[in-house]
């Protein structure tokens, strides 16, 4: 069975520095993004499916760093 949607993830970043002087820096953002897939029915209760995602992330502190990340995951799920 293929499917495509929408997704929309929240990232965490967060870095520290050895340096006491430094303050740490976070920051967080919502991703919208795309994502396609097939599942496959190998038995009556275990299903595997394959999927790709491609999202844009906004990135503008200090200067405009802006950038598209695609990642590919696989699933095998056991229905109870």
């Amino acid at each position: 069975t293929p499917f495509v949607g929408a997704r929309l993830a929240y990232l965490v970043m967060v870095r520290q520095f050895d340096e006491p002087s430094l303050p740490s820096q976070h920051y967080a953002v919502f991703t919208p993004g795309l994502m396609a897939g097939v599942r496959w029915r190998l038995a009556e209760r275990v299903e595997l499916t394959g999927r790709a995602r491609l999202h844009y992330l906004l990135y503008n502190v200090d200067e405009r760093r802006s950038l598209g990340y695609w990642e590919l995951g696989a699933l095998i799920a056991y229905r109870l």
